[in-house]
């Protein structure tokens, strides 16, 4: 990828990894807004599947494939069907399932931040929930798709027919704002 595709891939990356990051840690010691980083993070999940779909639309299937295709899910504890559904009871309603919540293909995430559980530990507060609900770690789920970031970064510098599709959309998406 030429320098200045690599910039403008940066200048639209860095901001959602930088405020997710403002808000999880909140200012002056507060206690931060981990939902609204949440949130947040969604967001850049969707724009990211939509820059590396082939259409010029995206949906839950872009959304599912870029996690599927560059992020390692093993160690958090949730499939892509998961964080779709719980991508869109959190911006729609403020929770993590919605209406295609299917209790025999997903599972309710509930999330925590620093803060250690043992197995043990999250077995317990896993069953005070309605079933089934999987405790899912946001700092490590943070990194997977951080990692997924980087992955995609390296994948732009030798695929040039994604990484010109990948750019033309920022482009696009970067004339809706004004300086």
């Amino acid at each position: 990828m030429k320098s200045e595709d690599a910039e403008k891939y940066h200048l639209f990356i860095n901001p959602f990894m930088n405020s997710i990051t403002a808000l999880i840690e909140g200012q002056n010691g507060g206690k931060g807004y981990p939902a609204q980083a949440l949130i947040l993070f969604y967001a850049m999940l969707d724009q990211l599947g939509w820059v590396y779909c082939e259409t010029e639309f995206s949906d839950n299937k872009d959304f599912k494939k870029w996690i599927s295709d560059f992020c390692n899910l093993t160690e958090i504890g949730c499939t892509e069907d998961d964080l779709w559904v719980a991508r869109c009871g959190s911006i729609h309603m403020g929770v993590t399932y919605n209406k295609s919540f299917n209790i025999e293909k997903n599972s309710q995430l509930a999330f925590y931040l620093n803060t250690k559980f043992t197995k043990k530990e999250i077995e317990e507060e896993e069953s005070r929930y309605s079933k089934p609900t999987k405790f899912i770690d946001m700092g490590l789920l943070f990194e997977a798709v951080n990692k997924g970031v980087e992955k995609f970064l390296n994948i732009l510098d030798t695929d040039e027919i994604l990484a010109t599709r990948v750019i033309s959309k920022i482009d696009k998406r970067q004339k809706l704002f004004f300086k």
